[in-house]
């Protein structure tokens, strides 16, 4: 393709174009791409809905159903997996782990931002993350109490959900959101926390990359059909998080093309 021809594509085709470049043209998607896709597509079907006060949730892909009631207290988040409180007795694979954490975090993403008592609008929340029973298994021979699930809230949202033990024995935890990205738990004892900064779509953008750099994002030598498929992953991801890779993209896929770089497609499409 000569010079001129490249000055006269439009941004999306040279985003395109720029692409094929990057991925072999006879690549097919892997299971983890198509699976990547199954999720992102459920994702968007299956929001939370307010149902008499209720935010509920239910993803049959994911297998997650979740619920924030109004208490005293602020919305308190519940949720099950495959109808049950219990863990598997399978590990999930990492891409099921996105997708049932991608699910939890739309429910707790309907929280709001502010709270204003005559409205009941309530940017409170409390949850009690249950021992089971490879928790008590494990305290009968350490002796010492853990709570798997609290350590993997804590951990799945950068310390916004983080429970501590009351003097009734009972693991409670209760935060407050500040903003879209900012959060503030409270310490043991009730006490407010350091604001953290937790993002609930972040876990949607690790499936995105799934989906492109597992190969599902199919690129052929035809630039219109390889533009299709791109913007239909795109599109999904843009509708669960409000952020639009592929218009981050383009901007630099216009400059890369003049200069004749050829920029990383994980670094441009996701971050």
């Amino acid at each position: 393709m000569g010079k001129n021809n490249i000055d006269n594509m439009s941004v999306e085709e040279r985003a395109a174009l720029l692409m094929s470049l990057m991925r072999p043209p006879d690549q097919m998607p892997t299971p983890d791409a198509v699976e990547a896709n199954r999720i992102l597509e459920s994702l968007r079907i299956n929001q939370p809905k307010n149902i008499n006060g209720t935010i509920s949730i239910r993803n049959p892909v994911t297998n997650i159903q979740g619920n924030m009631f109004p208490t005293p207290q602020g919305r308190e988040v519940s949720f099950t997996s495959n109808g049950r409180y219990s863990r598997p007795s399978v590990p999930n694979t990492k891409l099921q782990t996105l997708g049932s954490n991608a699910t939890v975090n739309q429910l707790i993403n309907e929280l709001p931002t502010t709270r204003n008592k005559a409205t009941g609008v309530d940017n409170r929340y409390t949850f009690t993350p249950l021992d089971d029973a490879k928790d008590l298994k494990r305290a009968l021979k350490t002796g010492k109490r853990t709570n798997s699930r609290n350590t993997a809230y804590k951990r799945n949202t950068n310390g916004a959900f983080n429970a501590h033990v009351r003097k009734d024995g009972e693991i409670i935890g209760h935060g407050t959101r500040k903003g879209e990205t900012t959060w503030q738990p409270r310490n043991a004892g009730g006490k407010f926390g350091k604001h953290v900064q937790f993002d609930p779509t972040d876990v949607v953008k690790k499936i995105g990359k799934f989906a492109i750099e597992k190969g599902s994002v199919h690129f052929i030598p035809k630039v219109g059909p390889a533009l299709q498929t791109m913007m239909t992953v795109d599109s999904t991801v843009e509708g669960i998080t409000g952020k639009s890779p592929i218009k981050e993209f383009m901007s630099i896929a216009e400059k890369s093309i003049k200069d004749q770089s050829i920029p990383r497609p994980a670094t441009l499409m996701m971050y």
